[in-house]
């Protein structure tokens, strides 16, 4: 059952009592379209989980009438608190009654920050970073984070082309995913003018302007790389690739080789199909770890829809015609399913470390 989420937003933050740099707890909200009845949170601080549905203290979010909202509580995580300041990042899926996920990020500012600004009079929009979501030149979606005071909603320009409007602003933070961006000129490691306005002010209001280089998962290094090594990135590249379609391809086809050793009772079957999904497991963490930063976004969205629709469609199948057959032919079937589900899980955790937004594979 295909469902579809709205990005996630920040609804409130409560503050350590007596700090104005940790945060207590954080209340997210979103909203969900389709069957979806329950939605799993994690919210990342870099590569690190600071807080789960599945952790210590966590709970999943419900839908009601197309919403959710989660206050999330880092009483049980170390230290009871979590800095202010700082770039989080959270991903959203479904659990329940659909299958569909999405990646939000946002800046949680301190209150110093908050009130020197609310200080000055009028209204004011910042821009604080702008980010490339892989390493295609130029990418195919862009990331804006900002501050705004005064204003409730902003829109967004690149190069004088209005690209989002009406973005939410949630205690003074707000963040847009600009997908399929427009227009040329808009380049990792090149400086491209992007200005964001206030919707609706209600008198004068000053606009955020950016027009510093923007930054791209594969132009973190020297903007003067030379020929040569640009051509051993695109090699690395193509290798990284295939080393992952080769792990997903074994894994799929030995866990359903494993399935047919089983059912038919020929062991060495079995153990071919065994032997050749545990070279996929470690093709997968092999690239996992060497070699996901400098994989294409766009070949990963492409094995992860393709896996998507693996564990959607041929899992079920194959787990129903493996009890049909007998309870061990079954067994085989659902391990075999819940094995490519993990994997499928993994995959877009990874894709979110690399700055690869996931697909919804619909």
């Amino acid at each position: 059952m295909s469902c579809s989420l709205g990005s996630p937003t920040v609804q409130s933050i409560q503050y350590v009592s007596g700090s104005q740099t940790e945060i207590q707890s954080l209340t997210l909200t979103g909203t969900v379209t389709g069957s979806c009845q329950a939605l799993d949170i994690t919210l990342y601080q870099g590569t690190q989980v600071v807080w789960s549905s599945t952790g210590p203290g966590g709970q999943v979010a419900t839908v009601a009438s197309g919403m959710w909202t989660l206050t999330l509580s880092f009483s049980s995580t170390a230290g009871g608190s979590i800095p202010c300041g700082k770039e989080y990042s959270v991903i959203v899926s479904c659990v329940e009654g659909g299958t569909c996920s999405i990646v939000g990020k946002f800046i949680l500012h301190c209150p110093s920050s908050s009130s020197s600004s609310s200080s000055s009079p009028g209204c004011s929009v910042t821009i604080l970073a702008i980010t490339g979501s892989d390493s295609n030149n130029p990418p195919t979606d862009v990331i804006v984070l900002g501050t705004a005071n005064g204003c409730s909603s902003v829109d967004i320009a690149f190069n004088a082309h209005v690209v989002a409007t009406g973005v939410p602003v949630s205690s003074g933070n707000w963040n847009a995913l600009i997908q399929n961006v427009p227009g040329p000129g808009l380049k990792c490691g090149e400086g491209a003018r992007i200005v964001a306005t206030c919707s609706s002010p209600s008198g004068q209001c000053s606009p955020g302007v950016w027009t510093k280089p923007m930054t791209c998962p594969s132009t973190s290094g020297s903007s003067s790389s030379s020929s040569s090594s640009s051509s051993s990135s695109s090699s690395a590249s193509l290798g990284c690739a295939q080393l992952l379609i080769f792990a997903i391809s074994a894994i799929v086809i030995g866990g359903l080789i494993t399935v047919v050793g089983v059912c038919t009772g020929a062991v060495w079957v079995d153990w071919v199909g065994g032997i050749l999904a545990g070279i996929g497991v470690a093709s997968f963490v092999i690239w996992a770890i060497f070699c996901a930063a400098f994989t294409s976004c766009s070949v990963m969205r492409t094995v992860q829809c393709l896996l998507y629709w693996i564990v959607t469609v041929l899992g079920p199948a194959i787990t129903a015609a493996g009890f049909s057959d007998g309870v061990a032919c079954g067994i085989a079937g659902l391990a075999t399913w819940v094995g490519w589900l993990y994997i499928n899980n993994q995959l877009i955790q990874i894709m979110v470390y690399a700055n690869c937004e996931p697909s919804k594979c619909l």
